[in-house]
């Protein structure tokens, strides 16, 4: 049966420090691992994660941009309604 939700938590201190110092690589791998993490669980997700959110942030990872965006300043920023039809094809480009 798959999950309707299914968290895991990552560890803001090195979240964080890759802010900090703009190190996209580092955690696009942490939330790579993190989603097959969510997989393995039973979660089903798309072979292709997009966006990952950070609930007590306000805040999605968006792997597009490669970086932490508020979903509102995000479509304001790249001119699209604030709308997950409009985050979904943002996404897929």
């Amino acid at each position: 049966m798959p999950l309707e939700l299914t968290i895991v938590h990552t560890d803001t201190p090195t979240l964080l420090r890759n802010l900090e110092y703009n190190d996209v690589d580092a955690q696009i791998k942490i939330y790579n691992r993190l989603a097959a993490r969510l997989v393995s669980a039973g979660a089903e997700c798309e072979a292709k994660v997009e966006a990952i959110m950070l609930g007590g942030l306000i805040l999605h990872w968006f792997i597009r941009s490669g970086q932490c965006e508020r979903p509102w300043e995000l479509a304001e920023k790249e001119h699209f309604e604030n709308v997950q039809e409009q985050f979904d094809s943002y996404c897929a480009n």
